[in-house]
């Protein structure tokens, strides 16, 4: 288990969450074959680590897992979809297509999801996988952004646009 959380075996390649209800830790890595990607329960007992499950998930995630306020869904992305799964399980309960590149999601209180997709935000409502709305950044910066300089050939247009790929914080 300690090869799994150090990257020994499977490449992992962001931050573990913790469940505050049993202390239960989730992490996303690759399996052993480039095909597969796993989502991880990993429990302590005693004071050895074991794994409570490895849940497929598309390869090459790269997202740490957000935990619901109450503790009984994990949310990630991989390959442009966002899912969630049974904390305690680790089943699979819903997968939504969202696009872009994946990004590690966060949770609002009222369990909303926010997932950032390339030039997208969605927002995607936990227990279910409704999505509740969807944002273009692109249209944003484009109707509220000045044109940007094109002297030189160094950009294309003047049109300015936005990429986002990191992680969303909620206050």
């Amino acid at each position: 288990v300690w090869d799994v959380l150090e990257g020994n075996v499977v490449e992992i390649a962001n931050s573990p969450a913790v469940n505050p209800f049993g202390g239960r830790i989730y992490v996303t890595g690759s399996g052993v074959s480039p095909d597969k990607g796993y989502l991880y329960g990993i429990d302590l007992v005693g004071d050895r680590l074991e794994i409570a499950f490895a849940s497929d998930i598309p390869p090459n995630s790269g997202t740490s897992p957000a935990i619901s306020p109450d503790g009984k869904r994990l949310y990630a992305m991989a390959q442009g979809d966002a899912f969630a799964v049974d904390a305690n399980t680790g089943e699979k309960l819903w997968t939504r297509p969202v696009g872009g590149k994946a990004a590690s999601p966060s949770v609002s209180i009222d369990d909303v999801v926010y997932l950032l997709a390339g030039d997208n935000l969605a927002a995607v409502q936990g227990a279910t996988g409704e999505i509740v709305w969807q944002r273009t950044y692109h249209d944003f910066a484009a109707q509220r952004l000045p044109e940007l300089w094109t002297r030189f050939g160094l950009l294309k247009t003047g049109v300015p646009i936005a990429f986002i790929d990191s992680v969303v914080t909620i206050t």
